[in-house]
């Protein structure tokens, strides 16, 4: 459903673009602009979603997250040459 759902999204604002380059060609640029709240709109609403979606997952970078530890291994272990 997601890739279905990002498909029509594209296209969406891909016709939106569309017809504001042909309205500044023709000289109507009030049409043109008309389109510019429909855009900012699809960006935050876009920058909402992957904020959100960030919140739930814990990044590498979290000091809070839970990772496993790494196996310790004495100076005798090392098979590089001294």
């Amino acid at each position: 459903m997601k890739k279905s759902l990002s498909i029509i999204m594209i296209a969406i604002i891909g016709l939106i673009i569309i017809y504001a380059t042909v309205c500044l060609f023709m000289g109507n640029f009030m049409a043109a602009y008309a389109t510019l709240p429909f855009l900012v709109v699809y960006y935050v609403g876009v920058g909402a979603l992957k904020r959100r979606k960030s919140r739930e997952q814990p990044e590498d970078n979290d000091p809070g997250a839970i990772r496993p530890e790494a196996p310790q291994t004495s100076p005798k272990d090392s098979k590089l040459p001294r």
